[in-house]
C-alpha cells in the first residue's frame, strides 16, 4: 500500500517578525514575487507535497489532493494541469528535468510536461510480483531521468517512456524509496525503508552505478531514512524520520549520524545557499552545515512541510500540505 505523503507531516514559515533583527544581505533576487511573497495559499484539499523551480523562474508544485500540476511563473500567476480526470493520480515527486522539461511520479505513473505546456503521463508496467509504484526522481549521470519504485527497484525511463529497471533490495516487496539523487561519485543514492518487516530492519542507503551494480549500507533499525540529497562536501546526505536525525554518508560508505532534538521529525533536505544543508521538519525549517551545527527556525502558522525548494535567488519554498499554503523563507545572513 502506498504511503500517503509524508505521513502528512507537519510545517512552518518564518514571518517577517522573526525575520525583524537579522543582518547581513542575501542575494539578489531575480524576481520581486520572490521578496514579496509570504505566503501562497491554495484551494482546500490540494495539498502541495513536492516543488521544483523550473526555467524562467517558475516554481512548479505537485498537488497530492488535487491530482494537478501547479505552475506559477515569476509574477505569481498560477497554472494548473490536471492529471488524469476521475483518477486518483497521488502526485509525488517533481524535478526539473532534461531539455527544462517537467517531471513527476504518480501512483503508478510517470509524467512529463514539456516546454510547450503538452503534458504526457505514462503508466507504469508491472514489475515482478508488484505492481510498479514510482515515488523519487533525479536526473541521471546519463542526463536521463531515473525513479525509485516502492517494488525495491530503481528505473530510468527516456523522454518516449521507454523503461528499463534494476533490482536493488533482497525483497522486493514494500520498499519505501522516498529519496533519490545523483552523488558526486557518478551513482545514483537512495533511500531504503521497509517499515512491514518484521523488526523493521531493512533501513539502508543504497548505491546504483548506471550499469545497474547495487550496493547497500544498513541503519539502525527504526531509523526510517526519508530524503537524500548530495552535498557540497562531496557526500551524501539524509533525513532519518523515525530516529528524528540527519545521515551523512561518504561514497565510500562511511556513515554519521547527528541527532535532532526530541520530538523533531525531518523529512525533506537539499542542498541550499551557503554552503549547507536544508530541510523541513514539522513545522520547522532546519539547516545544517557540513560540519554537523544545526539550527532550527519554527516558522509560525505552519502545519505540516512536506518539500523543500531553493529559489534561484537562494530563497527557499516549502510545501505546507495540510495548510494547503506554499511558504516563502528568506534565510538569515
Amino acid at each position: 500500500m502506498r504511503t500517503p505523503m509524508l505521513f502528512r507531516l507537519t510545517a512552518v514559515v518564518m514571518t517577517a517578525g522573526l525575520l525583524a533583527g537579522c543582518t547581513g544581505s542575501v542575494a539578489q533576487p531575480t524576481s520581486r514575487y520572490f521578496t514579496d511573497t509570504k505566503t501562497i495559499s491554495l484551494q482546500s484539499g490540494e495539498f502541495p507535497s513536492y516543488l521544483a523551480f523550473g526555467a524562467h523562474d517558475t516554481l512548479w508544485v505537485t498537488e497530492n489532493g488535487g491530482n494537478v500540476i501547479g505552475r506559477f511563473d515569476a509574477v505569481g500567476e498560477l497554472t494548473q494541469y490536471p492529471i488524469q480526470v476521475g483518477t486518483n493520480n497521488d502526485p509525488q515527486d517533481i524535478i526539473n528535468g532534461p531539455g527544462g522539461s517537467i517531471w513527476f511520479t504518480g501512483l503508478a505513473e510517470i509524467g512529463r510536461i514539456a516546454p510547450d505546456g503538452i503534458l504526457k503521463v505514462w503508466n507504469t508496467a508491472t514489475i515482478d510480483t508488484g505492481v510498479g509504484l514510482p515515488d523519487a526522481l533525479a536526473v541521471g549521470p546519463d542526463g536521463a531521468v531515473w525513479y525509485t519504485d516502492d517494488s525495491g527497484h530503481i528505473c530510468r525511463i527516456t523522454s518516449s517512456g521507454k523503461t528499463s529497471c534494476y533490482v536493488t533490495h533482497p525483497s522486493t516487496r514494500d520498499i519505501l524509496m522516498h529519496g533519490l539523487a545523483l552523488g558526486p561519485d557518478g551513482a545514483l543514492w537512495f533511500t531504503e525503508d521497509n517499515p512491514g518487516s518484521a523488526a523493521d530492519t531493512q533501513n539502508a542507503i543504497g548505491r546504483l552505478t548506471a550499469d545497474g551494480q547495487y550496493r547497500r549500507w544498513l541503519l539502525p533499525p527504526g531509523s526510517s531514512p526519508t530524503r537524500i540529497a548530495s552535498g557540497p562536501d562531496g557526500a551524501l546526505w539524509f533525513t532519518e524520520r523515525a530516529s528524528q536525525g540527519i545521515g551523512r554518508i561518504t561514497t565510500s560508505g562511511a556513515i554519521t549520524q547527528f541527532s535532532l532534538p526530541r520530538g523533531i521529525y525531518p523529512f525533506d533536505i537539499i542542498s541550499g545557499p551557503g554552503k549547507a544543508l536544508w530541510f523541513s521538519a514539522d513545522t520547522r525549517v532546519g539547516r545544517i552545515t557540513t560540519a554537523g551545527h544545526i539550527t532550527l527556525w519554527p516558522l509560525p502558522g505552519a502545519q505540516q512541510f512536506g518539500g523543500i525548494t531553493a529559489a534561484p535567488d537562494g530563497s527557499l519554498w516549502l510545501a505546507d500540505g495540510l495548510a494547503n499554503t506554499i511558504r516563502h523563507f528568506i534565510p538569515p545572513s
